[in-house]
């Protein structure tokens, strides 16, 4: 691949695996699925090392994709924002722990070039700048827009590969909690009912 484009790389999640590449790719990246077929077709979609030939092949937890085109570059540019509020609850020299909050998305895209988490962290570590990918710098993984909790950024290199390959591995615990709406008869349980993923968004389930 050319030197110089951009380039993402991401691990599928859980929440993923199954889907369409094309549709896995549009998500990871915010790119259309136009552009992304585009991307597919010239050959600048790995999965795993291995050029992605269909848009319809299924990705599994855990495999790691890479796009490296110029499609992806959209001239966009990461402004510093103090406004935005990081609550911080971990910091050494390699990484630290935010404490995300609901509604606020954690990094740059097309459809919303300001006001994330990336913003506010690069008036605090513009350091971050150069690490990992230009397009989300520090971010070596994501919790959707309305979803708070903790989230790892990367402060050096070191620390970006060194989590990157943890998260590859599985290494890193995720737990989720979720609130429930109802009266629940016991405190556990299992829920068996048919589940199945929404047409129109690839990480919602109903």
């Amino acid at each position: 691949m050319n030197e110089g484009r951009p380039v993402v790389r991401e691990y599928v999640p859980d929440a993923l695996a199954g889907e369409r590449v094309d549709r896995v790719v549009s998500f990871i990246t915010g790119a259309s699925r136009s552009i992304v077929s585009k991307c597919i077709n010239n050959g600048e979609v790995l999965c795993n090392d291995a050029v992605v030939r269909k848009s319809s092949q299924k990705v599994t937890s855990g495999d790691l994709i890479v796009v490296n085109s110029p499609l992806l570059d959209s001239g966009l540019e990461i402004e510093a924002d103090s406004k935005i509020i990081v609550p911080i609850i971990h910091e050494d020299q390699d990484l630290i722990v935010v404490d995300k909050p609901s509604g606020l998305v954690v990094h740059p895209a097309t459809s919303h070039k300001k006001g994330t988490l990336v913003n506010g962290l690069l008036s605090i570590y513009p350091e971050i700048a150069s690490i990992g990918e230009p397009s989300r710098p520090g971010i070596v993984h994501r919790l959707d827009k309305g979803t708070s909790g903790l989230l790892l950024v990367a402060l050096s290199a070191q620390g970006y590969l060194g989590l990157s390959e943890q998260l590859q591995r599985r290494a890193i615990k995720r737990v989720y909690t979720s609130l429930v709406l109802g009266h629940l008869e016991s405190d556990k349980g299992v829920i068996e009912a048919p589940l199945g993923r929404d047409p129109k968004s690839p990480t919602r389930r109903t």
